[in-house]
């Protein structure tokens, strides 16, 4: 349709540092919740071709036109039932997400909590007492439990459509791709949801797991980009990827990336993608259209181009795209 961004913005983009604030873009925050899908398949894509910075308006089952002789790697992480409610006395719930486990019977802890916490009682709905100690960062805590959490009986997944908590995630048919297997997830890699068995028979599909961790969704606060800090994620690549490569979801370039950086297989990566970034790896990219000041936006960015990425998203807000975890996507080739 349009054309973004000309070979001389490009070259001043790439020279000028970028800000915290230069990612930002007028968002509609009262955007009306859109019913989930009832099948997968058939959100919108908008496609941005990087040389040019022309845009499509495509539904999801073309993308296939796309990515036809190119190899496709997706996520494969799926949810772990890490949720737990805690009841601080006098019976004030709290809503929490165990990380990992740091040492026997003491956690690291995600979840949003009044301030002097770490001066009550908690207990688990199994009757465990918790102390609570503060960590230095924002929204992390240490739980120290006096006994066995039982997360296998306790546990909840977070089921994005909506927010929720979901013991049993089959009656949310959406809230995970069909591929998910490996758990590991504070939430699921979601660019992945609207691939159909049929569409992935049409593609050279392979493999990687990388698990997120609840920093992968923070809004950057910090005025410079490059002082924002990454937690590190586990991931894993079974073998070496063959260009073209596609990667399906920021997790899975991030991983990519990650490999083609330390020529490791498997192990831990805070690899923070911004612009500029030279890519080695992905040639490629469908990812989820993403809010203002986040580091998905910032990667996309670095991939994309600023200008063009930014436009691509000032555009998703004219044509009333869906920003939601299931809603439409961005194919960035």
């Amino acid at each position: 349709m349009n054309a973004i961004a000309s070979d001389s913005a490009r070259n001043r983009e790439s020279s000028r540092p970028l800000k915290t604030a230069d990612f930002e873009y007028e968002f509609p925050s009262n955007q009306p919740p859109h019913a989930m899908p009832a099948e997968r398949g058939n959100v919108r894509l908008m496609v941005l071709h990087r040389k040019t910075g022309r845009i499509e308006h495509r539904r999801f089952h073309d993308i296939v036109d796309y990515l036809h002789g190119m190899e496709v790697w997706v996520n494969d992480s799926s949810l772990l039932p890490r949720w737990i409610h805690v009841v601080r006395l006098p019976g004030h719930q709290e809503t929490v997400y165990l990380i990992r486990e740091l040492r026997e019977r003491v956690w690291e802890v995600f979840g949003v909590m009044t301030e002097g916490v770490e001066q009550c009682r908690f207990f688990t709905k199994n009757g465990q007492a918790i102390q609570v100690e503060k960590t230095g960062r924002p929204l992390f805590w240490t739980f120290a439990f006096s006994g066995d959490p039982n997360i296998a009986e306790t546990g909840s997944y977070l089921s994005l459509p909506g927010m929720s908590l979901k013991r049993d995630l089959s009656e949310t048919p959406l809230a995970q791709a069909l591929y998910a297997c490996v758990p590991g997830s504070f939430a699921a890699p979601t660019a992945g949801i609207h691939f159909t068995m049929e569409i992935l028979a049409r593609l050279d599909v392979h493999h990687l797991t990388l698990h997120t961790v609840p920093g992968t969704f923070y809004e950057v606060t910090s005025e410079l980009p490059e002082d924002h800090r990454m937690d590190p994620e586990y991931y894993r690549i079974p073998q070496a990827p063959r260009r073209p490569v596609a990667a399906i979801g920021t997790t899975s370039a991030k991983a990519l990336e990650a490999w083609g950086r330390k020529a490791q297989f498997e192990g831990w990566s805070d690899l923070y993608i911004r612009p500029p970034f030279e890519w080695t790896v992905v040639d490629a990219l469908l990812t989820n259209l993403h809010r203002p000041r986040e580091t998905l936006l910032m990667l996309t960015c670095a991939f994309g181009g600023y200008e063009a990425v930014m436009e691509a998203h000032r555009e998703a807000v004219r044509e009333c795209y869906q920003f939601s975890f299931y809603g439409d996507l961005l194919l960035l080739v």
